[in-house]
């Protein structure tokens, strides 16, 4: 009676209903859910739910209990079980079963998987269309959510469309379709040197200090200014500095002793 129960159970239908093929009754059947459930969450707890916390869930949703009385009886956060009871109904009644409830998270869980283009030949058929008309793929995910606002199979982010284009192991779209792009690149370049000419980089035009000249360099006629920026820790302070180079003061201390140059001569007129 035990394997015909399990293997109705198995099978995705209620555990009354297994109770009732097995020829026991709904007690017992449901106490041998409780025993089961009792010995596997033990052994399965884990990142992901096991089917024997799901087959909990299942009892205790079957007895109304709230997600969150549920996640604190299996030690799992509420949101884990909000998402779990989502996800996994039953499409056509909206029944929580244990079984199939496992069976489709290890479906979603399988890797690889297809990409979105590859599993939706009218989404692709879409995007090579308005390829071939030289659109962006910028321009074509911004135009797909336009068209289709209430269609989520419809609409794809334009890095989805560069990566079909350049990732050849996805395989939803030709890689010879590189031709319609505005670049016409084959490969894609890497993200460090996508900022081209008018991206950050040398200051144009911009003069050397090895090439001024050489009365500057030699430090012989006075009037030559060097300039420097210092910054502090974590640029969170900056301070500039001019220096004369033939006497190194400091344009401050220049100021300063051309006004004591000013006031003692005023002095020494006054005196004399």
């Amino acid at each position: 009676m035990r394997s015909v129960f399990w293997s109705e159970i198995g099978k995705g239908v209620s555990w009354r209903r297994a109770a009732v093929a097995a020829g026991v009754s709904q007690s017992t059947g449901r106490a041998w859910v409780a025993e089961h459930v009792r010995m596997r969450t033990d052994q399965e707890r884990g990142l992901r739910l096991s089917l024997a916390e799901r087959i909990e869930i299942g009892l205790r949703v079957e007895d109304g209990w709230s997600a969150r009385r549920i996640g604190r009886s299996l030690g799992r956060p509420a949101s884990t079980i909000t998402r779990e009871l989502g996800r996994n109904r039953h499409s056509a009644t909206g029944e929580y079963r244990p079984a199939p409830a496992d069976a489709m998270a290890k479906g979603r869980a399988a890797r690889p998987k297809k990409s979105k283009l590859a599993r939706c030949p009218k989404l692709a058929g879409e995007v090579i269309r308005r390829l071939e008309l030289r659109h962006s793929p910028e321009q074509i995910a911004a135009r797909l959510k336009v068209d289709f606002p209430h269609d989520g199979s419809m609409q794809i982010s334009h890095e989805t469309i560069y990566q079909e284009l350049y990732v050849h192991t996805r395989g939803g779209l030709d890689r010879d379709l590189t031709r319609c792009l505005r670049s016409g690149r084959v490969r894609r370049r890497p993200p460090r040197s996508r900022a081209g000419k008018g991206g950050p980089g040398p200051i144009q035009g911009m003069v050397t200090i090895a090439q001024r000249p050489v009365e500057v360099s030699q430090r012989v006629v006075p009037g030559h200014w060097e300039g420097d920026l210092i910054t502090g820790a974590a640029n969170q302070s900056a301070i500039g500095t001019l220096v004369e180079l033939t006497t190194s003061l400091s344009r401050f201390l220049c100021k300063r002793l051309v006004l004591f140059c000013s006031i003692y001569r005023c002095w020494l007129m006054r005196s004399g």
